[in-house]
């Protein structure tokens, strides 16, 4: 069903929550429209690895009965066959757990999702099992993907209680603000949240094991 806000406009953007592989090498895929809206026919690329495919099936996700569509607007979980392949078997980006093209993204071909291995970010530092420095390390989860994630440097800091920013801090503690630049163990797709595309590709979530350390989203596409 669709959501009930209103439809996200802006070039085409699919969350994939699940693929696996159908005949003649296509690709099923499961996930959902995030931006724009998607059609049977529709040439697409798939990030990261720039995929090229096309639209060959369309319907509703998690119905008993197929129900396809002629098109799905931003909101819907759809699943989708993709003709193109064969696709190769892309290192999941939605974490060791996963399979497939799992955290990927369909984009349209004429807009194609951007994908990175580097950004700047700004960070809500929440909890901290042990201190943050330059060369933390974490797991990142933006939109479905997950990877492994490095604070290359901390810009700035800023105390939530009193305000006071401190450039370039050599350690930062729970309960500030940070400006930093994150490095990622391989690309994943990524936009600003400036950007009026960006949609859930650029909040960011950092964890370690149980504990969410900090939140926040990309500020820039390095």
């Amino acid at each position: 069903m669709a959501s009930s806000c209103a439809p996200r406009p802006g070039a085409l953007q699919v969350l994939v929550f699940e693929s696996s592989p159908a005949a003649k090498g296509a690709l099923r895929v499961r996930g959902r429209v995030e931006q724009g809206t998607l059609r049977p026919g529709e040439r697409c690329l798939l990030t990261p690895g720039s995929a090229p495919c096309v639209v060959e099936v369309l319907r509703m996700a998690a119905s008993r009965n197929v129900v396809p569509l002629e098109e799905a607007k931003s909101g819907q979980n759809v699943e989708l066959q993709l003709s193109g392949g064969p696709f190769p078997d892309w290192p999941a980006v939605g974490g060791a757990s996963t399979v497939g093209w799992c955290g990927s993204v369909l984009g349209s071909a004429q807009s194609p999702v951007e994908v990175s291995d580097s950004v700047k970010a700004y960070l809500e530092v929440l909890e901290l099992p042990r201190p943050m420095t330059a060369g933390f390390k974490a797991v990142l989860h933006v939109h479905a993907a997950t990877v492994d994630a490095e604070i290359d440097q901390i810009l700035d800091a800023t105390d939530w209680a009193t305000g006071v920013t401190t450039e370039r801090p050599k350690i930062v503690k729970a309960g500030q603000r940070l400006t930093v630049l994150l490095k990622f163990s391989r690309q994943v797709p990524v936009c600003s949240v400036s950007d009026a595309q960006s949609s859930r590709l650029g909040l960011l979530m950092l964890r370690l094991e149980e504990t969410t350390v900090a939140v926040g989203h990309v500020l820039e596409v390095r």
